[in-house]
């Protein structure tokens, strides 16, 4: 199950729900005609979505498209050197110090801006549950 959720201010507005078993793309064209067909919104609305809906067709199809877009960009989509970098500037969060960094990629024919974000209290919790299941695969 997969769930599209646009709200306007602090209210919500609607609440869109859709087979798990779609693709990305047939999802977003599914929200926009719903929305925009039942709703009569005209405005062009922001697509913000989680990692699991996000792949590289479906970003290439939003910036063909002219479509504004938030997304979490998996790894495998930017250079690897990125992730490498240090931030270049930090902010609070939760009593923790998260490192930021702003950077340009090459998506397709387009260039898109990034930004990356560093929390080192949630990499060392990936890295201890990364571990933790190289040790369960190895003794299996």
């Amino acid at each position: 199950m997969r769930t599209a959720l646009v709200s306007a201010g602090d209210r919500l507005a609607i609440l869109e729900m859709a087979g798990g078993d779609l693709h990305e793309l047939h999802m977003l064209q599914h929200l926009q005609e719903s929305l925009f067909e039942s709703e009569k919104i005209s405005k062009r609305l922001t697509l913000v979505s989680d990692r699991a809906c996000v792949s590289r067709h479906l970003v290439e199809h939003l910036l063909s498209a002219g479509q504004p877009f938030v997304l979490p960009l998996r790894k495998n989509m930017v250079s690897e050197d990125l992730y490498s970098r240090r931030p270049e500037r930090y902010f609070k969060f939760c009593k923790r110090r998260i490192g930021w960094l702003e950077a340009k990629e090459q998506i397709g024919t387009y260039t898109v801006r990034l930004l990356l974000f560093h929390d080192p209290v949630l990499a060392g919790y990936q890295e201890k549950d990364r571990r933790w299941l190289a040790e369960r695969e190895r003794r299996t």
